[in-house]
């Protein structure tokens, strides 16, 4: 048994088995081909931070500002190196929550940071590991600290929130598409495999019911048929 995009329970032959996997495993090489993208907003996060102000540091706020910067960097290195797989849904909630929780302490403690970044990874990873229903939810929650965490901090103005929840809003519209194109194509290879599997199965029965029809000639031909209008039937032997 396996399960459609749509959750349907459905029974499948090698065939489909097979072509399921190959749409997984190119699923899973196209978020491979993500990491690069966390590495760029660890080196920007990163960057940013060393020249934003309060900088980090070993005492008081500066000490606080190395601690959160450096639970972000480490949840985006874990995941972008593949020692952390962001596959299942617990997996993915987890650094969602993680990365968010480090980025918007860093967007009130550091004005003019790359903040936004961590949270808008957490939307574009929620969309793409969660359901739907799950992704909204977190989505919003990730959405709504970014809003209480940009009021809080220094640089908290309504343009400059606005086009960080644009940014995430983004985000999350990409991530649905990319995750719609896997659901199409997944989709799409069960059928094919199934097509496949119906029409064997459509030439195996001809070439049986062929077989049958050859078999039963013989007989036909050893029982001769009567006569129309004779009063002679054939009657086998010993009848």
């Amino acid at each position: 048994m396996t399960d459609l995009p749509d959750g349907t329970p459905l029974a499948v032959s090698p065939r489909p088995t097979a072509a399921l996997a190959g749409v997984r495993d190119r699923r899973e090489r196209r978020g491979r081909r993500l990491r690069p993208l966390l590495w760029g907003v660890l080196a920007a996060v990163a960057v940013q931070s060393m020249y934003a102000e309060p900088r980090p540091g070993v005492q008081g706020v500066h000490l606080a500002v190395a601690v959160v910067l450096a639970g972000c960097l480490l949840s985006l290195a874990a995941v972008a190196s593949g020692l952390w797989q962001v596959v299942k849904p617990v997996s993915g909630v987890a650094f969602c929550l993680s990365v968010t929780g480090f980025g918007l302490a860093l967007g009130v403690l550091q004005s003019g940071s790359m903040s936004v970044l961590p949270p808008s990874v957490a939307v574009l990873t929620a969309f793409l590991v969660l359901r739907r229903r799950q992704a909204v939810l977190l989505g919003s929650v990730v959405m709504a600290g970014l809003v209480a965490a940009a009021f809080a901090g220094a640089d908290g103005g309504v343009a400059n929130t606005l086009s960080r929840l644009l940014f995430c809003v983004v985000l999350a519209l990409m991530a649905i598409s990319m995750q719609q194109a896997g659901d199409h194509e997944e989709r799409a290879k069960l059928l094919l495999a199934q097509l496949e599997d119906a029409r064997e199965a459509e030439a195996e029965a001809a070439a049986l019911a062929e077989r049958t029809r050859i078999a039963q000639d013989p007989a036909r031909r050893a029982r001769p048929d009567p006569v129309p209008g004779s009063p002679f039937r054939y009657r086998p032997r010993g009848g």
